[in-house]
């Protein structure tokens, strides 16, 4: 085994038992990666490849966190950076809290958007570059939904004012509100409000599009970013209502004729129907700065005529 690196020779392009093979004078493709925690700012490169490039990026991105950040006692890490792709970035902004293991759950946290654009199987998915900025904090910030409070009658053109009520470290409380306005002619009947955290609310939104074959570049980069950061709570406001999924995109309560078509369809596509109720907005309730926000609750508010 080679114990010292001297100059360029090549790239290996087969590691067998039996021999090692690669050409001369080729340069293999690398990703350059930047990752700056706190004072400490950490340069290294990765193999561009389907299944080792996710892993790399999880073992490099933890190894830059263990280096100089403890890994038991509270502790919090604020990630925030940009995967570049051949066919457009993709945003990263989370915060990773907790007691033990931290590090690994932020590495992961990365590592799962790039495994699932490779996994694509899109060549204008290939990595460019990776610039991520973690700011540790020696303490956990959390913050709980304990509440969702709202008038329990509005008709439609009003306003409904929603207080959320968030719990932090020693029970301490703070509150934040919202008002979503009821649409004009807005049909009578139970309008439910459902606030949870960004887990629970990607869960919600992208279980279906998940599991469907994305069809283009711009579709995954377009999932990839339309995930929730875990700093917000968000109020999805729905109704019990039928709701179809076409190529991971909600069609939320449609006019009877094309409801007709996609049931009828739904003997070739078991997962088109949904059971999570059509989506008729959706608000963000902001945290304190550099806390995770989770927890879930959901309460109802009848339309009156």
């Amino acid at each position: 085994k080679i114990s010292t690196a001297r100059e360029w020779m090549g790239s290996i392009t087969s590691d067998r038992d039996a021999a090692v093979s690669g050409l001369t004078g080729r340069q293999a493709s690398l990703i350059p990666v930047q990752i700056r925690v706190g004072s400490n700012t950490y340069l290294m490169r990765l193999v561009q490849d389907r299944v080792m490039t996710p892993l790399l990026m999880q073992m490099a991105l933890f190894s830059a966190i263990d280096s100089s950040e403890r890994s038991v006692g509270g502790q919090t890490y604020s990630v925030r950076g940009q995967l570049d792709f051949e066919g457009g970035p993709v945003r990263i902004d989370d915060v990773y809290s907790g007691d033990v293991g931290v590090a690994v759950i932020a590495s992961a946290g990365v590592a799962s958007p790039i495994a699932f654009a490779f996994q694509s199987g899109f060549d204008a998915l290939k990595l460019k570059s990776v610039s991520l900025d973690v700011a540790p904090v020696e303490r956990r910030s959390q913050q709980q939904v304990v509440d969702l409070i709202a008038a329990r009658t509005v008709r439609p053109g009003e306003d409904v004012e929603l207080t959320v009520v968030l719990a932090g470290q020693n029970g301490q409380e703070t509150s934040r509100r919202v008002k979503y306005r009821v649409p004009v002619g807005t049909e009578a009947g139970t309008l439910n409000f459902t606030i949870a955290d960004a887990t629970s609310t990607n869960v919600i939104e992208f279980q279906s599009a998940v599991g469907t074959p994305q069809r283009s570049p711009q579709q995954v980069l377009s999932l990839l970013n339309g995930l929730r950061s875990n700093t917000k709570a968000y109020v999805r406001v729905w109704r019990a209502e039928p709701s179809y999924t076409v190529e991971g995109r909600d069609i939320p309560d449609p006019p009877p004729s094309l409801a007709m078509l996609l049931t009828r369809a739904q003997a070739g596509s078991p997962n088109l129907v949904n059971t999570r109720g059509a989506k008729v907005a959706e608000l963000e309730v902001p945290g304190a700065p550099g806390f995770v926000v989770t927890g879930t609750k959901t309460i109802q508010v009848e339309v009156k005529e």
